[in-house]
């Protein structure tokens, strides 16, 4: 599984990537600070598998148009009504 990309263009944890600003005029150029703390944070996640759990959530997501009458997905509601809150 680690030899292959599973998402076209990505590379491996721990390879370097070089991000360029084709058109600065028209784009503010990438905090590299920003950068690096998503970085880091992605590595961590990755270390404790968080990556499963997450795709797990965002399959459960798009699996769900309506609420189980039984409130089975209460949870679920919640977490979502959470995120758009805090957005």
């Amino acid at each position: 599984m680690y030899g292959a990309s599973i998402i076209p263009g990505s590379v491996r944890s721990g390879e370097c990537v070089e991000f360029l600003n084709l058109k600065p005029s028209e784009y503010p150029s990438i905090s590299q600070s920003l950068i690096a703390i998503h970085a880091a944070i992605a590595e961590v996640l990755h270390m404790i598998g968080a990556g499963e759990h997450i795709d797990k959530i965002l399959e459960d997501w798009q699996r769900i148009h309506y609420l189980d009458e039984e409130g089975a997905d209460m949870e679920l509601l919640s977490a979502r009504l959470r995120l758009v809150m805090a957005s």
